[in-house]
């Protein structure tokens, strides 16, 4: 049921005043217009302010630090925070006469972009080299918050501080774990769940279970019903993952699991695919390749980068994303790739290239 307009307020109040005094008039303009109209005007604000407390208190229609709120009273379940990409960085020096220590703290980045841009990392522990040694690796954490940090292999190529001895360093697996905070659609995802995970020990409980580490985005569980073994995948939200998402995971799940069942946690990977589609235009309608090659390429990138870990990209799931861009589309085909694309389990699908003709 709606709540009472401006109007139905006014006309409420004019009904009970001349129900008190039939011989009042209200004519347009008058006193009793003014006292009727500024009575229906503080009520309607009043509705307005209790509807918007009662829109608060549900999951679909409260958002940000609303949603927050509710989450935490509700549901005991706390937005996550943005975190920081953490990757192995290893340093190495020619020779190796001297001992010494490579602090904590240490920074590290990337090699600079066109406008001088770099994305950097601090050491999280000290590194102590003996003499005879000259290779020795160490966790860094990325100084921002946010999937920037999670840079390619081989991209952290520079040391900002001086050293005890001359060193280079180096990034041999992806960095992963930063995250943008928690969105609101992903916060009421898991609300949602949540009643799934009451019995602990079910797939939907792991799952569960594995976003609770504050670095994982993405979380898929499966069984095989052949041998019982249960794997859960992990990723942040580009997914990626590390050694350090797994060891958290791991951890987070012993209360999670059903006694006796052994659950194998395994980080996801990316599996780039590009994509290229020749469309059918509507002339007649005054459009064109040229005004819908944008609006396509969004709306591939938007439902591709919706697929899970180890979830099929079908060539239909392509085309109907296309589709619904414009009527003025007739048809659509999909060259690249020629087949549906089914990755591995712990692969996750993401576009690369998109081109549109």
């Amino acid at each position: 049921m709606a709540t009472p307009s401006f109007d139905d307020i006014y006309n409420l109040g004019k009904a009970e005043m001349i129900l008190r005094r039939p011989e009042l008039v209200v004519n347009e303009g008058d006193v009793t217009d003014f006292l009727l109209a500024a009575a229906a005007a503080m009520a309607d604000k009043n509705l307005q302010f209790a509807a918007e407390l009662f829109r608060k208190t549900f999951v679909d229609t409260a958002d940000g630090a609303d949603l927050t709120t509710l989450a935490d009273d509700h549901f005991s379940i706390v937005r996550k925070a943005g975190t920081a990409a953490l990757v192995p960085v290893t340093f190495t020096r020619a020779t190796s006469a001297t001992a010494g220590t490579i602090p904590a703290g240490t920074e590290v980045a990337t090699g600079q972009d066109a406008s001088g841009n770099d994305v950097r990392f601090t050491t999280v522990a000290d590194l102590p080299f003996i003499i005879g040694e000259t290779i020795k690796s160490v966790n860094a954490n990325c100084t921002k918050t946010g999937p920037q940090g999670n840079v390619k292999q081989g991209t952290i190529t520079r040391i900002l501080v001086s050293l005890f001895d001359t060193f280079s360093v180096a990034n041999n697996s992806v960095a992963a774990g930063g995250n943008e905070e928690e969105s609101d659609e992903e916060l009421r995802e898991r609300i949602r769940n949540r009643p799934n995970t009451f019995r602990r020990g079910t797939l939907s409980a792991l799952e569960f279970g594995a976003l609770q580490v504050v670095s994982v985005r993405i979380a898929v569980a499966t069984e095989n019903l052949l041998s019982g073994l249960v794997r859960v995948y992990v990723s942040d939200e580009n997914g990626s993952s590390n050694l350090q998402m797994v060891s958290d995971v791991i951890i987070e799940l012993e209360n999670w699991r059903a006694a006796g069942i052994n659950v194998n946690v395994t980080g996801g990977k990316i599996k780039t695919q590009n994509v290229t589609v020749v469309l059918t235009i509507d002339t007649a309608s005054g459009s064109s390749v040229g005004i819908l090659t944008q609006p396509v390429i969004d709306a591939i990138t938007e439902r591709v980068n919706q697929l899970r870990i180890g979830e099929t990209l079908y060539l239909s799931l392509i085309c109907q994303a296309v589709m619904n861009v414009d009527k003025s589309i007739l048809s659509v085909s999909v060259t690249t790739p020629t087949a549906n694309v089914v990755p591995l389990p712990e692969e996750l699908i993401r576009v690369g290239t998109v081109t549109v003709s």
